[in-house]
């Protein structure tokens, strides 16, 4: 697999041109979740000018523009999975319960952006934290990101400086981007980097998109996985994949019609009854228009 500059500049640029077709099927909501996804391909695009390489000692990972840009991969990272909740308007235009599940999982995923990103800020408020710096052992080497980058898969020292972030083409065949960040230890209160995957994942399984989280997940961290023996590459090349998937979104997304119900029926739990809801259907535009009448059914 071929990844380099150009390319990324190509998928940077085709990302536009595809929010603007989202936009013209399928309203704004989609177009601004591309954007944000080729947003990241155009930041991609800029890293290659101040990437650290191994033949120069990745020197460039003291380079204060290189630690920033990494930096703003991850906070982009972060809140990926509150723009996927963006992505589905179709599915929510005429739709009231499609809109109140998404507008929590978009609340959620919000939360959990800034939650998640707050594990890297612990790391900038609190460097010398001794409570929070895993003892290092002979039979349990430390490699919490807070003190040195390690990628497992490679079994290879990252070369970001302890304590600064660095993008740097690793010791692998395919040699993407990859990002390394100091990370806090995850604790009761700070997040590990798997909310990540629930926050992008099980939203969408249990709002029943269960084929729409199938198609992301095997097009995103699985084929990442599959083409790099490279951890800190992964992220990377999963971003570099999302530009295709949004692709997909708007392509696949007109055949897939929404099944909007006549009537919601909530049935209660635990001694509570059952809620039933009938739509009313709008004479005006010959949709249903989203107001309802609640009537309690014992």
């Amino acid at each position: 697999m071929c990844f380099n500059q150009p390319i990324s500049g190509f998928f940077a640029a085709s990302s536009y041109a595809i929010a603007y077709w989202g936009y013209k099927k399928h309203g704004i909501r989609t177009a601004i979740a591309i954007i944000y996804f080729g947003l990241m391909e155009t930041l991609q695009f800029f890293q290659y000018f101040i990437v650290a390489r191994p033949e120069d000692g990745y020197a460039m990972c003291s380079d204060p523009n290189n630690q920033f840009l990494t930096v703003i991969g991850l906070l982009h990272i972060c809140f990926q999975p509150y723009f996927t909740s963006l992505s589905s308007a179709r599915f929510r235009t005429y739709d009231i319960k499609s809109r109140y599940e998404k507008d929590l999982v978009s609340k959620l995923t919000l939360f959990g952006g800034f939650w998640l990103f707050s594990r890297y800020l612990y790391t900038v408020l609190y460097p010398d934290n001794p409570d929070m710096r895993p003892r290092s052992t002979e039979a349990c080497p430390n490699y919490e990101w807070i003190v040195d980058g390690y990628d497992p898969w490679l079994q290879r020292d990252t070369p970001n400086l302890p304590g600064h972030s660095c993008t740097f083409i690793p010791d692998s065949a395919t040699k993407h981007l990859a990002w390394a960040s100091p990370m806090y230890q995850a604790t009761y209160f700070v997040p590990g980097a798997s909310l990540h995957t629930f926050l992008m994942f099980v939203p969408g399984l249990f709002c029943a998109k269960w084929w729409g989280m199938l198609l992301l997940f095997t097009t995103g961290p699985f084929l990442a996985m599959v083409l790099t023996a490279s951890l800190h590459e992964q992220a990377a090349v999963w971003c570099y994949f999302s530009i295709m998937q949004c692709f997909l979104l708007v392509l696949v997304a007109p055949a897939m019609e929404a099944n909007i119900p006549k009537k919601l029926v909530y049935p209660g739990t635990l001694g509570e009854p059952t809620l039933e809801y009938q739509l009313v259907e709008s004479h005006s535009n010959g949709h249903a228009n989203g107001h309802s009448n609640g009537k309690k059914k014992n």
